[in-house]
């Protein structure tokens, strides 16, 4: 095998590190001593394009478990009230854009599958970094004590797929003299 074809198998199984990232959710957020007249609201799970959440009936609402799932625009809206702690900016309007970076770290790596080129590398990796700070900001709007939220997969497959991109941009530049 050569030394292209090496990057391109490298840069596939970036991609679908990347995918992976994409498809989990990236952050778990918990409302703690807050019951509703539907119960109580359990974990809600974020990725970029939906959001799931729970309430769990108490006894004063007996009944099933209530599981909601929203995507794209209807989450979006959802959640354009939630404002981050430091910059004041809605996170529907920053998951919108996560959800547009990832949509162009994946051309961008598949474009870096097929023509190995290091720029394509470094800018999947420019947009993953973007990714990972749209999720920070996320994460951010839940400050409040009585809010718990911790980072799930989705967030570290994405902080690693930044180090997968930026070793595929160095190994595709050491070697572009060769390609």
């Amino acid at each position: 095998m050569n030394k292209k074809t090496i990057l391109q198998v490298y840069s596939a199984f970036t991609l679908i590190f990347f995918l992976c990232s994409i498809i989990s959710p990236f952050l778990q957020v918990s409302l703690f001593g807050i019951v509703t007249f539907t119960g109580v609201p359990g974990p809600e799970k974020f990725w970029s394009f939906k959001v799931t959440t729970i309430f769990f009936r108490t006894p004063d609402s007996p009944g099933p478990t209530i599981i909601g799932e929203y995507w794209f625009a209807d989450y979006w809206r959802q959640y354009a009230s939630y404002r981050t702690a430091e910059l004041g900016l809605g996170i529907g309007s920053i998951l919108a854009l996560m959800f547009g970076a990832q949509v162009l770290t994946v051309l961008s790596a598949a474009l870096a599958i097929s023509k190995v080129k290091p720029y394509l590398f470094l800018s999947s990796a420019t947009f993953s970094v973007c990714i990972i700070v749209f999720m920070w900001l996320t994460s951010r709007a839940f400050t409040q004590s009585y809010y718990r939220y911790s980072f799930q997969t989705g967030f570290w497959l994405a902080a690693a797929s930044v180090a997968l991109f930026l070793a595929g941009s160095i190994l595709s530049w050491k070697g572009q003299a060769n390609v």
